[in-house]
């Protein structure tokens, strides 16, 4: 069967913007994998890393004619992934929608957009595989677990597929279908992305995760993680390898085997935690940051305790500020994530959140849109978004502060590669121009 997955564009965020950030698309790559396996013939057209216009998408989806198009669909994808599907669906392909969007909103999805024929639910490697074998027997859709799909009028939904407990036995994602020159960080320097776990226990009001797996975190083995970041330095060579996984550092003996998985192989490459808990000991970040590890990204989310409180954070302000202590200390650079406009947020409470990241000291701050559940109109949001940027990134002490100590981080902390340095020095000197334009 021919098979085309398709990563469509997202609504746009300040912080690609500012970052110059594009990463591939990781769940495809995942699902390609499995499937190419399978002896299957699948492509992957990722929109936004090709800056693909939808009419070069269009004449892309006619030219290859596949028997089933896969669209990748986020909460800020929605609208893109219906566009897809229906030029998709004009060639006579057959349609499906993975990803959390479609996960949580099947219902929705299928029962608006007649061009889309089935949804993935959850994990998507098994079930794409088993679902592309059944289409091509001819067998029956309602026997393959996590599909929802149109039968006529009506809808069906068939049982949930477990969890893949054993991760290792996940084939590396298939880098060789991406345009792996594409991907960046700070506009230049080189990125990839790995997943070492899946899930997280907790349960913030925010977030689809738990939702998606069931409050449960699996973790792939220290030997395994290190296997494909050997294979990822020897093949792509990237100046950074960003671990995005919902929780990376939840299993501290796990972190400290990945580190000495690195050091005993003495891999040169540098590395960075998306999702860094705020309960890691000065020792831990210490070791990471010998096997590598030089940004560590933590969900600072609120200044406010009370909102914290509200969003389900298990974490206090002065575990958030012990954290940043800690790292700082270590000299990791460090990211606070930040999400503006949660239900019940006031003035107030943001004005706490910007007295708090400048306090700890953040060398960079990301900022979200509680969309679409805020208090705020999406207009107020995205001024609130806009300011915020600007406040923390505008003062006076921010850019000399933040390049020295980004020097000092890569150039005597450790032997960092000089190409990353000057990238992230670059970035640094353009910063200013680059907030005020926002």
């Amino acid at each position: 069967m021919k098979i085309v997955l398709v990563c469509p564009p997202s609504e746009e965020f300040l912080y690609q913007q500012i970052f110059g950030l594009t990463v591939p698309p990781l769940g495809l790559a995942y699902i390609a994998s499995v499937l190419e396996n399978g002896g299957q013939n699948v492509k992957i057209v990722d929109m936004p890393a090709h800056e693909m216009s939808w009419s070069q998408f269009k004449d892309e989806i006619s030219r290859i004619k596949p028997d089933l198009v896969g669209i990748y669909c986020a909460a800020t994808r929605v609208r893109q992934a219906a566009k897809a599907a229906e030029i998709a669906k004009n060639t006579g392909a057959t349609v499906m929608l993975g990803g959390p969007y479609a996960t949580l909103e099947y219902k929705s999805l299928l029962k608006n957009n007649s061009q889309i024929d089935l949804a993935v639910l959850g994990e998507g490697e098994k079930t794409s595989l088993e679902l592309v074998k059944t289409l091509e027997d001819g067998g029956v859709l309602k026997e393959v677990s996590g599909v929802a799909f149109r039968n006529g009028n009506d809808m069906v939904v068939n049982p949930e597929r477990e969890l893949i407990e054993n991760l290792d036995s996940v084939p590396f994602p298939a880098w060789h279908l991406l345009p792996m020159n594409k991907y960046r960080i700070f506009h230049e320097a080189s990125i990839m992305t790995m997943a070492t776990s899946r899930g997280c226990p907790y349960n913030c009001e925010f977030c689809a995760v738990p939702a998606i797996y069931n409050r449960r975190w699996r973790g792939r083995s220290p030997t395994n993680v290190v296997d494909e970041m050997e294979l990822i330095n020897e093949k792509y060579h990237p100046n950074v390898i960003l671990f995005i996984d919902d929780f990376f550092t939840i299993d501290h003996k796990r972190v400290e085997g990945i580190c000495d998985e690195i050091s005993s192989r003495k891999l040169d490459v540098f590395w960075g935690s998306l999702s860094t808990g705020t309960d890691l000991s000065y020792d831990s970040m210490v070791k990471m940051q010998k096997a590598g590890c030089f940004i560590l990204i933590f969900g600072v989310e609120s200044g406010s305790q009370e909102i914290l409180d509200k969003m389900g954070r298990e974490r206090t302000l002065e575990s958030i500020r012990r954290s940043f202590k800690y790292a700082r200390k270590a000299g990791v650079i460090t990211f606070a994530n930040v999400v503006l406009g949660f239900p019940g947020e006031t003035r107030k409470s943001i004005r706490e959140t910007m007295e708090l990241i400048k306090e700890i000291d953040a060398d960079q701050a990301i900022f979200f849109r509680a969309v679409p559940y805020s208090d705020f109109s999406l207009e107020e949001l995205n001024q609130i978004e806009r300011e915020a940027y600007k406040e923390f990134y505008l003062r006076k002490s921010y850019f000399v502060k933040h390049l020295a100590r980004g020097i000092w981080y890569q150039s005597f902390k450790r032997h960092f590669s000089y190409d990353l340095l000057a990238t992230y020095a670059k970035w640094i000197l353009n910063l200013p121009s680059d907030v005020r334009r926002l």
